[in-house]
């Protein structure tokens, strides 16, 4: 975006505890690569150019985190960021078209501690949200070794709505 560093231009949109404290990952000499930076909240719109979105609440998660739900044309794209299942999830993503999951096992965690999602959080969600598609992304050793692209068609079935698993490469139609 930045070529570098060469070109100063673009804008980036992220939680203030990735750009500020102990658990920053954005380093301070690339700050000034930017035209701007914009510091995303709870529940707050945004826009660049003519793209708008909105963050949902925060997210469960060892660092700040928020999905985002984008308008399109009147319908809503909703990406779900790391997080632990709780209720309120239903409610941020609720009226979604199409809903993108990071969901890194199949099964549940040993440790509690860990906050993520397993499919038994994704067939919750949805199961009660109904998009018209579901992609699922993000996955770790456990789900790949579970064959997500079957886990998926799986799901699908269950709740006969289209659920698919991304990969490499992999490119959603928005139409």
């Amino acid at each position: 975006m930045t070529e570098g560093g060469l070109k100063r231009r673009g804008a980036l949109f992220a939680p203030r505890e990735s750009l500020e404290g102990e658990k920053a990952v954005v380093w301070n000499y690339l700050k000034s690569y930017l035209e701007r930076i914009v510091v995303l909240e709870p529940e707050k719109e945004y826009s660049l150019g003519k793209l708008t979105w909105k963050t949902s609440g925060r997210h469960q998660h060892g660092v700040e985190t928020y999905g985002l739900i984008f308008d399109l044309n009147g319908k809503k794209l909703a990406l779900v960021a790391d997080t632990k299942f709780f209720p309120e999830l239903v409610t941020y993503y609720r009226g979604a078209h199409w809903l993108v999951v990071n969901v890194v096992r199949d099964t549940p965690f040993e440790d509690p501690s860990i906050q993520h999602l397993v499919l038994a959080d994704v067939r919750r969600l949805v199961s009660e949200i109904r998009p018209e598609i579901t992609v699922l992304t993000h996955f770790g050793m456990r789900m790949l070794r579970a064959k997500p692209w079957e886990l998926a068609r799986s799901l699908g079935e269950e709740f006969n709505l289209k659920v698919i698993a991304a990969s490499d490469g992999f490119s959603l139609p928005l139409e």
